[in-house]
């Protein structure tokens, strides 16, 4: 089992229900912290993608969520935890500086380069636990967890994983909001 090169755990104010994984080089390049809207919809419940780009779909668009990553050289065994979503995308570390950040804020604190083998392409396992349990209020404790997982890899469609929470399903237009 490949030991991680680099991990941070850590809370993360929300902006517009989004966590935005992205190079930093492509950023500024397509000017994506300035129009989110210039994201397709390509929506598995939990990720958008876009060369260069992720965005993985919270339910809290305000508050905090707290987010684990680790960074790995070689794909990692999937995490047996109590994730109720996991999902697989690929993204494109063009200038070798893949970071979490806050759409339109910017890279988010202490977390680490997640493209930790240089530029080149990337896998992302996103996991998400307590998405149906959180509000769009500004709640008072994180009820949202997150762990993604980071390795070089070829470029790949999206693949979901795990699909249990209803949050993912209304994202995928699989129920109605009556449903939530």
């Amino acid at each position: 089992m490949p030991q991680p090169l680099a991990t941070h755990t850590g809370n993360v104010d929300m902006l517009y229900a989004v966590h935005h994984l992205a190079d930093f080089e492509t950023t500024e390049q397509y000017g994506y912290q300035d129009d989110p809207a210039a994201f397709p919809i390509e929506n598995n419940g939990l990720v958008y993608r876009e060369d260069g780009a992720l965005l993985i779909v919270t339910r809290a668009d305000a508050g905090a969520t707290e987010v684990t990553v680790a960074c790995y050289s070689e794909e990692p065994e999937r995490d047996a935890g109590t994730w109720e979503a996991v999902a697989e995308a690929s993204v494109t570390a063009k200038g070798g500086e893949l970071l979490l950040q806050q759409l339109t804020v910017g890279p988010t604190g202490d977390f680490p380069i997640l493209s930790a083998c240089g530029p080149g392409d990337y896998r992302v396992r996103i996991h998400a636990r307590g998405r149906d349990e959180a509000s769009h209020l500004r709640p008072d404790t994180v009820t949202e967890f997150y762990l993604l997982q980071t390795w070089p890899a070829p470029s790949s469609p999206p693949k979901l994983l795990r699909d249990g929470d209803r949050w993912g399903a209304f994202q995928r237009e699989e129920i109605t909001a009556e449903d939530l």
